[in-house]
C-alpha cells in the first residue's frame, strides 16, 4: 500500500471558530523527494489527513470500531469530553481505510520526517482561525471554561521514541500557535548565551496528550467527534469547505530506520496541503 501522510490545514467549523470557506492554497513536495537515504539511523515518521464531509459514516464511526483505543480510560475520557479520540489500527485495516489512503480526493497533503537529530516535531491540523473559541474541560473534576484564541493555528506534537525490536513510541499532546509573533530569548545550542528569535506564544494540552505504541503495519488514528462542534476537537479537525463542513481524521505511521531494514520505500505525490501556511510552527 501507499505510504501515507502528512496534514493539511483545517479551518474550523461550527465549532464556534470563524473561518475562511476555502482551502488555502500551498503545494508539498512528493513524498518520494523526502525518503530516508539510505542507512540513515532513526525514525522516519508519515502523517496525512482523510477529508470527508462532515458526520461521514465511515469516519466518523466504523472506523474507530476496528480501532484499539490508545492510553488510559481516564485519559481517554478526558479526550472525548474534548471532542478527542486516538486509537491504533493494527493488522490488516479496513479495505475502505486503504481506498481511502490511496484517494486524491479524500486526503490532504502528505509529509514524511526523520529524527535522526530532532526529538519532537508539530504537525500542523488548522490553517489560521482568525477567532476560534472553544469549551474547555481541563480535568474530569473540573468544570468547562471557555477558551478564546485570536489568529489560532492548531496542530499535534508529536515526539517518537524507539522501544524493543522495531517498534515506535510515539507521544503525542495538542497544541495552539495564537495571536502575533513577539521577540524571545532562547539559550544557544551549547548553552554559553542567548540568540533572539520572533515566536507565535503556543498554547500546550498535555492533559490531552497520550501515548501510541506502534509497529511497522500499525496506524495510529487521531480525530474528532463530529457531535462536538464546541471543542477543541472541533478546531484542530474540521473545516469549511466550498462544498460544506469537513471532518478530518489524522493519521501517522512510523518505522525505525537502519541499514537493513526491509520496509518498502514510500512513494507517490497527494494534493497540495495548507502545511506550508503553517509551516514555520
Amino acid at each position: 500500500m501507499r505510504a501515507l501522510l502528512l496534514i493539511a490545514g483545517c479551518a474550523a467549523c461550527a465549532c464556534g471558530c470563524v473561518t475562511r470557506g476555502e482551502r488555502a492554497p500551498a503545494s508539498v513536495a512528493a513524498l518520494r523527494a523526502l525518503d530516508p537515504v539510505v542507512g540513515t539511523n532513526g525514525i522516519y515518521l508519515e502523517s496525512v489527513l482523510l477529508d470527508r464531509p462532515l458526520g461521514d459514516a465511515f469516519l466518523d464511526r466504523d472506523l474507530w470500531a476496528a480501532a484499539v483505543p490508545v492510553g488510559t480510560p481516564e485519559g481517554a475520557a478526558l479526550r472525548a469530553e474534548n471532542g478527542l479520540r486516538a486509537a491504533v489500527l493494527r493488522g490488516n485495516p479496513p479495505d475502505t481505510f486503504r481506498k481511502l489512503l490511496d484517494s486524491e480526493a479524500d486526503t490532504l497533503g502528505a509529509k514524511a520526517s526523520t529524527f535522526a537529530q530532532r526529538a519532537d516535531d508539530v504537525i500542523p491540523t488548522s490553517s489560521t482561525i482568525e477567532k476560534c473559541k472553544v469549551e474547555l474541560l481541563p480535568d474530569l473534576a473540573a468544570a468547562r471554561a471557555p477558551v478564546e484564541l485570536e489568529r489560532a493555528r492548531f496542530g499535534v506534537r508529536v515526539r517518537p521514541e524507539r522501544t524493543a525490536g522495531a517498534r515506535v513510541r510515539v507521544s503525542c499532546e495538542p497544541e495552539a500557535q495564537h495571536g502575533e509573533r513577539k521577540l524571545r530569548f532562547r539559550p544557544t545550542a551549547d548553552a554559553t548565551g542567548f540568540v533572539t528569535a520572533e515566536e507565535l506564544p503556543v498554547v500546550r494540552y498535555p492533559k490531552l496528550a497520550f501515548d501510541a505504541h506502534l509497529g511497522p503495519g500499525d496506524f495510529l488514528i487521531v480525530g474528532w467527534f463530529a457531535e462536538q462542534p464546541d471543542t477543541l476537537g472541533a478546531a484542530l479537525f474540521a473545516a469549511d469547505a466550498d462544498s460544506g463542513p469537513r471532518q478530518r481524521v489524522l493519521v501517522i505511521r512510523a518505522r525505525v530506520l537502519n541499514p537493513t531494514s526491509d520496509l518498502p520505500a514510500v512513494g507517490g505525490a497527494r494534493r497540495p496541503s495548507v502545511a506550508a501556511e503553517v509551516a514555520k510552527w
